[in-house]
This record gives structure tokens, sequence and C-alpha cells, in this order.
């Protein structure tokens, strides 16, 4: 249950996040590579962009459900 406290807030600071990104930012997947990188069965990798954030770089994700 520790964990899952700790998931909650970053998932909603990663959505405030992807919502300051304008979508012209993001690039289109055309294949399934990240999402399979990243082990996620029920989700779709769309869309990704890469931005600086102070000294980092941080990936961001565009994920849809899997369909089917």
């Amino acid at each position: 249950m520790k964990l899952l406290a700790y998931v909650i807030p970053f998932v909603k600071d990663a959505a405030k996040a992807v919502k300051r990104i304008c979508r012209e930012e993001f690039k289109e997947v055309v294949d399934e590579t990240l999402t399979e990188l990243l082990g996620i069965a029920t989700l779709v990798v769309r869309m990704y962009a890469i931005r600086r954030e102070g000294e980092q770089e941080v990936l961001h994700l565009w994920c849809a459900h899997r369909e089917g």
C-alpha cells in the first residue's frame, strides 16, 4: 500500500505535465516498440515528447487503452 500512495501523486503530476505540453511537441509512434520495451500490456503508446526540464530530459508518453 505504501507504493500506491507514492504512485497516485506521481500520476497526477504527470497528467498536469502532459497538459502543459503543446500537442505539436508530441511525435506520433508508428509501431509498438515503446509499448513493448516498457512492457505495458494494457496500454499502447501513441505519441511521445522529450523535453528538457531543468537539467534533466524527461520522456512524456501519450498512451491509450489497448482495444480488444
